[in-house]
């Protein structure tokens, strides 16, 4: 199984438009999962993957984009990134 993880803040709306996004794919690629954290209630990883933005992406530790791409940049970001 493949986490993908989403670093946002409560007041974001750029966030909630990707967590809306990524569920929506989430629910159709087999073997991969979503995480959202809250960027407050886990800072210590913010802090040590220098993120400086939300909405970010994340997968095995590296930043995969920031912001909301829109669903066919996301999905070719996951593709070249070997997410899918």
């Amino acid at each position: 199984m493949k986490t993908i993880i989403i670093y946002s803040g409560a007041a974001c709306a750029p966030c909630k438009a990707l967590k809306y996004e990524m569920a929506s794919l989430e629910a159709e690629l087999a073997g991969v999962t979503v995480e959202e954290r809250d960027i407050k209630q886990h800072m210590t990883e913010v802090k040590a993957l220098g993120l400086r933005t939300t909405p970010t992406v994340v997968y095995e530790g590296r930043i995969l984009f920031t912001g909301n791409l829109g669903r066919e940049a996301i999905v070719n970001c996951l593709k070249a990134n070997g997410v899918i």
